[in-house]
């Protein structure tokens, strides 16, 4: 029926050129005098995204410096949030060598319950723990990337913070939010849990300012638009630019969607490929086949997912387990794959051992012929397909007409 990529987004021509623009003319809010700056933290993603990390900083340490702040001043943060803590060989793979080994560089430990500093709680009741290194800076410069997001509707702005550099508690409380219905892809104004997280970040302002970078990148990973300033007004800025380059129209309801999260590192494990399925949800039929390709070199990424999803027996048995027992980290992403199975059968391609998808209850196939096979085989010869090469950076909706 159709191959859903991405809308052509041509790269900026230079990309360095386009941070210093930003920088140069920030959204809501200015870069503070360095002159009543002590000190300087800068979040940036660990390996589990494609932000173009060494670039922003090849841009923002000489225009920190160029504006008086001394080396000493500064220091990065790798936003882990609950993610496998960054090793000193992926640090200089994100960073640098000569950023890696030249300035402080903290990765957080959400499990690390004495490092944080608590702000109080969100109106809906989210505790706000915050890695005291980053509130006990003056101004903290926020980077990320801005695409779809299946839970705060796009990512990017204060997910630095929060999830980023936030306690486990914090990332927990938060991310409960999921099961409300207001929780989804595409959506940021109304959106329960993005507008807990950004309450959560406002609770920090009165130990220093938060300043964004963020950029929004095509399908080839190139940098197309860069946007600095006000962590809500900047973001919603690159919101706007993000959908115009991930929004991908489709006129009526698959059988099949053959899917990839879109290639390293957004398929380095189970945990990471899972996001790509929320983005086709809404274009696949009831009952219908999701072919999810995924390489998953890194295993599930969640032995928490992994027990929960061999413990149902059937994907309703996880949800109510879920909301019986409470909601906690890991069993949260055995939740979302389940909430897709009973709506639809999923048919992974990936180095996971065979013994290990099907105990997860999930089909699975040695390539793509015999997955598609397979798909054919549940749903008939005669099946609607539809394929979405870069799912988890795509925003497919089916066209108002139908």
């Amino acid at each position: 029926m159709a191959v859903l990529n991405p809308p052509k987004a041509p790269a900026a021509q230079d990309p360095r050129a386009a941070v210093e623009k930003a920088l140069g003319n920030p959204q809501g809010a200015d870069l503070p005098s360095i002159s009543k700056v002590s000190k300087i933290n800068i979040i940036v993603d660990d390996a589990t995204r494609v932000t173009p990390t060494k670039l922003l900083l090849s841009v923002i340490l000489p225009k920190l410096q160029n504006l008086g702040a001394r080396q000493d001043q500064i220091s990065i943060s790798i936003a882990n949030g609950l993610h496998e803590i960054s090793d000193q060989q992926t640090v200089s793979n994100l960073l640098g060598d000569d950023v890696a080994t030249s300035y402080r560089v903290v990765n957080n430990n959400g499990s690390d319950t004495s490092v944080f500093a608590d702000f109080g709680k969100t109106g809906r009741g989210t505790p706000v723990e915050v890695n005291e290194h980053v509130t006990d800076c003056d101004l903290r410069i926020l980077t990320g990337i801005v695409e779809p997001h299946q839970l705060a509707g796009y990512s990017g702005g204060v997910k630095a913070m929060i999830p980023g550099v936030s306690s486990e508690k914090t990332i927990t409380a938060n991310h409960s939010l999921m099961l409300n219905e207001n929780v989804r892809v595409g959506k940021v104004e109304g959106n329960s849990l993005r507008e807990d997280l950004e309450e959560a970040a406002a609770l920090t302002h009165g130990s220093g300012q938060n300043f964004i970078v963020n950029t929004v990148v095509n399908e080839d990973r190139e940098i197309v638009h860069v946007v600095a300033g006000d962590e809500i007004q900047a973001h919603r800025k690159a919101v706007a630019l993000s959908r115009e380059i991930s929004s991908v129209s489709v006129q009526e309801k698959a059988d099949v969607v053959i899917a990839s999260p879109g290639g390293y590192p957004r398929d380095l494990n189970l945990y990471q490929s899972q996001k790509a399925l929320a983005h086709i949800e809404g274009i696949i039929k009831k009952n219908g086949v999701a072919v999810l390709l995924a390489e998953c070199r890194n295993g599930t990424g969640s032995k928490t997912c992994e027990e929960w999803m061999t413990r149902g027996a059937q994907p309703a048995d996880i949800i109510r387990r879920l909301k019986t027992e409470g909601f906690n980290m890991g069993a949260h992403k055995a939740y979302q794959l389940a909430r897709f199975m009973v709506k639809a059968n999923i048919v992974l391609v990936s180095n996971l051992p065979r013994e290990l998808v099907e105990s997860m209850h999930l089909h699975t196939a040695a390539n793509l012929e015999d997955a598609y096979r397979e798909a054919l085989d549940i749903v008939g010869s005669d099946a609607r397909v539809v394929v979405c090469p870069y799912a988890a950076a795509t925003l497919p909706d089916l066209s108002p007409q139908r």
